[in-house]
């Protein structure tokens, strides 16, 4: 005779397991843009800790034209509030 926990159990396990993929698919939807910030630069960045500058960039730009350079990547692509 099966014992009817067993049954209670597993819809509980499905259930469960349902709510975590449908949470796993809403955040799975951001992606980075890993493009180099510099303008008509089509290398990729080395990602955030780099500040979003490729290795050519960060060897040939000073600090401050690379911070204006993102500065003005994010004008560009700033998002509408």
């Amino acid at each position: 005779m099966p014992k009817p926990i067993h049954g209670l159990l597993d819809s509980l396990i499905e259930q469960f397991a349902a709510a975590i993929a449908a949470r796993a698919r809403q955040l799975g939807g951001r992606h980075l843009d890993m493009r180099c910030r510099v303008e008509g630069c089509k290398n990729m960045s080395r990602g955030p800790r780099f500040g979003y500058i490729c290795d050519k960039h960060r060897k040939e730009l000073s600090a401050k034209e690379q911070r204006e350079a993102r500065e003005k990547w994010n004008a560009a692509h700033a998002k509408a509030a």
